[in-house]
């Protein structure tokens, strides 16, 4: 039970990380540079990994996926920016802590 609880702090952790790289980096970026950072903010994933919870925050509304499949751009949507910044709650990501917000 705990462990489903860690488990799922973890992946609503790394959403929210993934589109605060991406608000830092003009709003967009592509997987090799998602990928590369996400260790920067305690985040080790595969690039499998990585391609689900992109393909996951797609289907909420809040990235915009283009490119071919070795080289995947992800761009924030408006919804992306709001949830990035604490302004939305989005089940599934976690909410930003006060100090992150702006």
């Amino acid at each position: 039970m705990t462990s489903d609880v860690y488990r799922r702090s973890l992946i609503e952790d790394r959403r929210l990380a993934i589109l605060q790289i991406l608000s830092r980096s003009e709003e967009t970026a592509n997987v090799r540079v998602l990928y590369s950072e996400l260790p920067d903010v305690g985040h080790r994933v595969g690039m499998d990994e990585l391609r689900t919870e992109l393909s996951w925050l797609e289907r909420q509304g809040l990235i915009e996926l283009s490119g071919p499949d070795v080289l995947i751009v992800a761009t924030l949507t408006e919804r992306g920016i709001d949830a990035a910044h604490g302004r939305i709650t989005v089940p599934g990501v976690r909410r930003p802590a006060p100090h992150e917000r702006r």
